[in-house]
């Protein structure tokens, strides 16, 4: 139904992290451009911060259409023309979110990425996405992590790499390098 509980819509974006915040984990913040709720009609869409219940279909989003036929009558139920479904009417639309209940604002959300997290892989942030629709939960965000290529050490699965330079003695007769 479409006026029932939704959950919100979720957000991807990106991270770039360097090669030491994803070997050893880091806590950061995020911003995210996302939907929230309007301060200024509490997420209502309304002025007043009151809806009123749909006069054409009775708050249900839908009305019954009858026609007859030589059959006899066909009943068809269809979707609200006034209300768009939503079963309520608002009449004195927030001038700040035009009547969406909602406004894009740029938010600060703090997560945390394991150590060893591993490029390509993405981190979820449950209830950080846009807002849910009918007083439906909030949606999840998902953080695709970047790692930005490192001067000294490179990764290949699990094996941290380092190339050192050594002259031919060391390399033939061995030697002990600080790393």
């Amino acid at each position: 139904r479409r006026n029932a509980p939704q959950k919100g819509e979720t957000i991807k974006i990106f991270v770039d992290l360097t090669f030491t915040e994803a070997a050893f984990g880091v806590t950061k913040d995020v911003n995210v451009n996302k939907y929230v709720k309007c301060d200024a009609c509490a997420g209502t869409g309304s002025k007043s911060k009151t809806v009123t219940r749909c006069s054409a279909c009775g708050g249900s989003g839908t009305v019954r259409k009858v026609s007859n036929s030589v059959f006899g009558q066909i009943m068809r139920e269809t979707v609200c023309d006034k209300c768009g479904g939503s079963g309520t009417v608002i009449t004195d639309p927030c001038t700040v979110c035009a009547g969406r209940g909602k406004v894009r604002k740029t938010v600060s959300v703090t997560a945390k990425f394991p150590a060893g997290i591993n490029d390509g892989q993405s981190l979820s942030v449950n209830g950080k996405g846009n807002p849910g629709i009918n007083g439906g939960p909030d949606g999840d965000l998902y953080i695709g992590v970047r790692i930005k290529k490192d001067p000294v050490f490179t990764r290949e699965g699990f094996d941290v790499m380092r190339n050192i330079k050594l002259s031919y003695p060391q390399a033939v007769l061995g030697t002990t390098v600080q790393l």
